[in-house]
């Protein structure tokens, strides 16, 4: 799990748990990955698009959820994508946001993992 470490705050996501019954759980991650999924495919067409508000807008969305979930590489991506996306950086953003889909993907890896040593340690 150390290497998971880098990916989620487990001290945040635990946090964010507390009181939500196992059988809950599951659900809400699923819906954690359709919002992933959702605002990826919003965000690249806003990049195409060269919409910089949408950008922008997509950004604080992710950066809230990232920090609600614990993804602190993936908070701190989305907070410079929406400073990009508020000075119009086209360069900056495309570099930012392929940054930022790559660290879904391992973050949301990293979530699996962790929730899977969690609940097998409870049986």
């Amino acid at each position: 799990m150390n290497q998971n470490a880098e990916k989620l705050d487990t001290c945040q996501l635990e946090q964010m748990l507390n009181g939500v019954n196992r059988s809950q759980v599951n659900p809400i991650v699923e819906e954690l990955f359709r919002d992933f999924a959702e605002r990826r495919t919003a965000l690249s067409d806003a990049i195409e698009n060269q919409e910089y508000e949408t950008c922008r807008i997509q950004a604080h969305s992710l950066k809230a959820l990232s920090q609600t979930f614990g993804f602190e590489g993936l908070t701190q991506l989305a907070r410079k994508l929406e400073e990009a996306s508020q000075a119009r950086d086209g360069e900056d953003i495309v570099q930012i946001a392929s940054g930022i889909f790559d660290l879904m993907g391992s973050s949301k890896e990293a979530l699996r993992a962790y929730l899977e040593e969690k609940y097998s340690d409870n049986k």
